[in-house]
């Protein structure tokens, strides 16, 4: 194992990305599966160390760059078996971040994601419970302040205090102040029969101990490129790290799906006379076709039948929902995208107004993310309208959604925000 680690950590380019905590780690974690059991009951059933538990190990303790972990579970497979550990070996994500949430000596979690998407997996996929909080960070200008910070850690706190598992997102500002609380190094105390955890917790300028319940777990989820190109190593090596995107949550029968509507969104383009995929449909990225399957196999969950919508019926859902975000060249030039939506569909192409007017029209909670280069100027209706760059912080949108729902007056049904990517941050609109 170590002669492994060694070729591993030295051959690295670019930042050491894997540090001697993730081997620590890793040795802890073999020396609770093998040697722990044998040492509670000697006639217990043993565990062997083979491939699959070595390879377990090693993607709980060394994943978070895929290109890495590859290269990992080749170079161990071959010192310490002659083999290369097949990729058949390699757990689920899910289970990787379900077994590590569950086991109480395992380091706090970090998933790596694109454009958040780890965020709502969470939730959808049953890891962790529906009423786990989550902590957003906040890019607007008046929250650039070390009270909107205080606020967060003293969060964090409450949940240290009560075992709770809490989500962070897009809060790198507070990291510095959970170092003590990542390194997971407890000052015991027993008292009255009863024996009390603590950490010592980082609040403005001062720090405290700080009591800690069994069950707190911290998620971190961050942007990919973010955290290999920029967080700090320490902070890195303190966390399980997985990459959690909606592809690496794909059954084997989604995978070729997405497959093949990744092949139909490109004959689409090339039917259109567009360059590229992106440039046909709107907002789409390396995720959306697994993200679609996902989506349309929960919607069937939900239902009565609670029946997973057969292949079929998740591509043809896939590709409606992918009509919808077609370009207007894209939709008149297209007969296979055409043939995927009713007629009176298409009126939703027309332009930005006629879209805000049917969704004002269709009542209940629709949502709607509009990519357009139709001036604002034009959206002149019977709805509310509310322009992020003159929100200047959290409390102040947290104020105007509520005022919002809450309003009777007319007009009240429809809310348009107008974003501008070339005067709001990205983060602040994502």
């Amino acid at each position: 194992l170590s002669r492994a680690y060694h070729e591993v950590y030295t051959r690295q380019k670019g930042r050491d990305f894997l540090g001697m905590r993730d081997y620590y780690q890793m040795v802890q974690l073999l020396w609770r599966k093998l040697v722990l059991p044998q040492r509670a009951s000697e006639h217990g059933a043993k565990t062997t160390f083979g491939p699959e538990v070595l390879c377990r190990a090693l993607c709980r303790n060394f994943s978070g760059n895929e290109d890495s972990l590859v290269g990992v579970l080749e170079t161990f497979g071959r010192e310490c078996f002659s083999m290369t550990l097949s990729p058949s070996l390699r757990p689920p994500v899910s289970d990787l971040v379900s077994e590590s949430l569950k086991d109480h000596n395992a380091r706090h979690l970090m998933l790596l994601t694109t454009i958040g998407a780890a965020l709502p997996l969470l939730f959808s996929h049953g890891l962790v419970p529906a009423s786990a909080p989550v902590l957003v960070g906040s890019t607007f200008p008046d929250d650039c302040h070390d009270l909107y910070l205080i606020q967060h850690v003293n969060r964090v706190k409450a949940a240290m205090a009560v075992g709770e598992t809490i989500i962070l997102w897009n809060l790198d500002r507070i990291y510095e102040s959970l170092y003590d609380v990542l390194n997971q190094r407890y000052v015991v105390r027993t008292s009255g029969g009863r024996t009390r955890r603590s950490l010592r917790l980082a609040i403005g300028a001062r720090s405290q101990l700080c009591p800690v319940e069994e069950g707190f777990r911290l998620i971190v989820v961050v942007e990919q490129d973010h955290a290999h190109q920029n967080l700090d190593l320490p902070l890195l090596n303190r966390f399980e790290k997985f990459q959690m995107n909606p592809e690496h949550l794909l059954e084997a029968s989604q995978v070729d799906a997405a497959a093949q509507l990744g092949e139909w969104m490109s004959s689409v383009a090339d039917e259109s006379g567009m360059r590229t995929v992106p440039a046909t449909f709107c907002g789409v990225h390396a995720g959306t076709s697994a993200s679609l399957l996902l989506a349309a196999a929960l919607d069937e969950r939900t239902k009565e039948t609670q029946q997973d919508a057969t292949e079929y019926e998740a591509l043809e859902r896939a590709r409606q929902h992918l009509a919808a975000l077609a370009t207007p060249f894209a939709f008149m030039r297209s007969t296979r995208l055409r043939s995927v939506v009713l007629p009176e569909e298409a009126e939703r192409h027309a332009n930005l107004a006629a879209l805000v007017r049917r969704l004002d029209a269709s009542g209940g909670t629709d949502l709607a993310v509009v990519l357009t280069k139709t001036p604002l100027l034009v959206l002149q209706g019977p709805w509310t309208s509310l322009r992020l760059s003159e929100v200047s912080s959290e409390a102040r949108l947290e104020a105007l959604l509520s005022d919002f729902y809450n309003s009777e007056a007319p007009g009240a049904s429809t809310l348009v925000v107008h974003c501008d990517p070339h005067i709001s941050p990205q983060a602040m609109i994502d």
